[in-house]
């Protein structure tokens, strides 16, 4: 075969790879791929170097971005099948959950950390990088999956023992992800990127509002709790 055909074959089996973990982690379903089935090796940039083929993306500002990105969104998604898997899966059960946390955690920081500068985020450097802004959100969404339901001590939910109802107020953690990925959405729609945005941001953004609606629920609820007025509810004279 030659090495062109391969690599185009690798880069599609990771493609589908970061498919299967994003789909899994949206809907809630099984992933369809079973990694402890394959050995396909991680794709390189060298795998991209057919492209230069086309003139158009060959001469693209964003042609170097494009191919770490890809690398980068494929190692992350491996992550992500962790996190699924292991808070949300048949090893949610686990009694060492600290120590899985704090693996997960660690996982997401040493991703972050190797990080190349082209596509790590920073607006004063590059501030209309869509690929940098796209892993940014989606490094705030795994922390959020990872943390979400692990109540702080002393902080019992109001809502009751669902994983996503006991998250929203009690970890400081979930709360300062769903902020950041707030913030970069708002560096999106100033700055008109909407349309060139990797999809794979989107579901970042919507975890980020699930949050944000739980907090408020939970906010209201522990008003009701206390017999107090509802933020959003009218004084007695003026409803």
């Amino acid at each position: 075969m030659q090495p062109r055909d391969k690599s185009l074959l690798r880069r599609l089996w990771w493609i589908l790879v970061i498919r299967d973990a994003s789909c899994g982690a949206l809907f809630g379903r099984p992933f369809r791929i079973n990694l402890d089935l394959c050995d396909v090796e991680m794709f390189r940039p060298e795998d991209f170097q057919h492209d230069d083929c086309s003139p158009e993306f060959a001469n693209h500002p964003r042609r170097l971005h494009y191919s770490l990105y890809q690398i980068h969104m494929a190692r992350l998604s491996l992550i992500l099948r962790r996190i699924v898997g292991e808070r949300f899966g048949a090893a949610r059960r686990s009694p060492d959950t600290v120590t899985s946390l704090a693996n997960l955690n660690e996982s997401l920081r040493l991703w972050s950390t190797k990080l190349p500068p082209e596509i790590r985020w920073d607006e004063k450097l590059d501030g209309t990088n869509p690929f940098a802004l796209c892993l940014a959100i989606l490094h705030s969404h795994h922390l959020i999956l990872a943390n979400i339901g692990q109540p702080a001590a002393g902080s019992p939910s109001l809502l009751g023992d669902s994983i996503l109802c006991n998250a929203a107020g009690n970890s400081k953690l979930v709360a300062l992800a769903a902020r950041r990925i707030m913030t970069l959405a708002g560096i999106i729609v100033r700055k008109s990127m909407q349309l060139v945005m990797p999809q794979e941001a989107f579901p970042g953004i919507f975890l980020a509002e699930v949050v944000f609606l739980l907090a408020a629920a939970e906010q209201t609820a522990r008003h009701v709790a206390a017999g107090e007025r509802r933020p959003d509810q009218l004084p007695d004279h003026m409803a």
